[in-house]
């Protein structure tokens, strides 16, 4: 509605906006100074991965997510990663010595995301609707990685709530390309500070030819478990890819903790190579279970009293996506279907997910 446009409400989500907008700048450039000051390690790779319920034709529940990342791959031990934190150096030394040799890799995060309920309309609280919100946060993942596995240790903190900027940022976008704006953040939850620890392993069981060069396949396991008052899950979940040089890390790039899959995870990596094929691209098809115990975004705030409603304690995510790579570029599309997450939920939710980095 076009009046809304000059009330000083709106004035105020325009201010609003305006320093979550120069806040995050000034995070990108912050990380981007660490990577340029990085003479030493030349495996630095810069991503961004957006998701969108948009490519399935809805508007609801899992909405949008946004993450930009830089990783630091290649180095020998945490030690040789430039700028790396003292305490993330002090935590890897409490780790047994490798009896195999191990590649290691920083990624550090800056992202968000958005949950609202399918009507939009309505400005009043929608109490058989899952709660509009939203989850700005930066995180820290380490990555170790032998010929055959890799494990990620990842700590992650933001905040929810009106601070997270999510229905300044939603409602910005929505008016630029003409969609309907979303009347009920009225009643989003609260603002809440949250962490979330999680700690995965993937590992490539099966690569025929065994190589990842030319044309082959091969079969990938997951499992880990998520801590926090954000998300408290266990998960596990496999993916079969087949393709044309498959030099990639094996898990599949989507936005959620721990899962660095779009980054370089070894030496054998194409894009961290001088001679290597440059090019290769691979389909995948992919299914991960969890169980929960907690999840914010549907409970509800942890200490204040808001809106919430009862989990489905079992969520499986079904994906099948296409992976391309190029010289240092990568290219990866990753369609999901999601299965109810608390009782009422109609339907699965269905969402893509388009992925670029580039490795300099």
């Amino acid at each position: 509605m076009a009046w809304k446009l000059n009330t000083p409400c709106h004035m105020k989500s325009k201010e609003s906006f305006k320093r979550a907008t120069i806040c995050t700048g000034v995070a990108i450039c912050l990380i981007a100074q660490t990577a340029a000051q990085n003479a030493e390690n030349k495996a630095v790779t810069f991503g961004i991965a957006i998701e969108n319920d948009s490519f399935s034709g809805t508007d609801q529940n899992y909405t949008n997510g946004t993450k930009l990342s830089w990783d630091f791959a290649k180095a020998e031990t945490y030690e040789d990663i430039p700028h790396l934190p003292k305490w993330a150096k002090s935590v890897s030394k409490l780790r047994k010595e490798r009896p195999t040799p191990y590649t290691f890799g920083a990624t550090i995060s800056l992202g968000q995301k958005i949950f609202t309920p399918s009507n939009k309309e309505a400005t009043e609280l929608l109490v058989d609707e899952r709660p509009y919100a939203g989850w700005t946060y930066l995180s820290l993942a380490l990555r170790e990685t032998k010929k055959n596995h890799t494990d990620t240790f990842e700590i992650t903190a933001g905040v929810v709530g009106p601070d997270s900027y999510a229905e300044d940022i939603q409602n910005w976008v929505h008016e630029k390309i003409g969609s309907q704006e979303a009347l009920g953040w009225d009643n989003q939850l609260k603002n809440e500070i949250g962490g979330i620890l999680t700690w995965q392993r993937d590992t490539r069981l099966i690569e025929l030819p065994n190589d990842s060069t030319g044309w082959g396949t091969d079969f990938n396991t997951s499992f880990g478990a998520s801590v926090g008052n954000i998300y408290t899950h266990a998960l596990l979940g496999a993916n079969l890819r087949f393709g044309y040089n498959r030099q990639a890390a094996i898990s599949s790039p989507r936005i959620r903790p721990a899962n660095t899959g779009v980054f370089p995870s070894g030496p054998e990596d194409a894009r961290l190579q001088i001679g290597k094929p440059d090019f290769g691209f691979f389909l995948t098809l992919g299914a991960e279970g969890r169980y929960v115990g907690r999840n914010l975004f549907i409970e509800g705030n942890t200490w204040a009293d808001s809106h919430g409603l009862e989990l489905e304690h079992q969520v499986g995510d079904y994906y099948a996506g296409l992976t391309l790579l190029s010289r240092r570029w990568s290219l990866s599309y990753l369609y999901t279907v999601r299965s109810a997450e608390f009782p009422g939920q109609d339907e699965p939710h269905e969402f893509g997910g388009l992925t670029i980095t580039r490795t300099f």
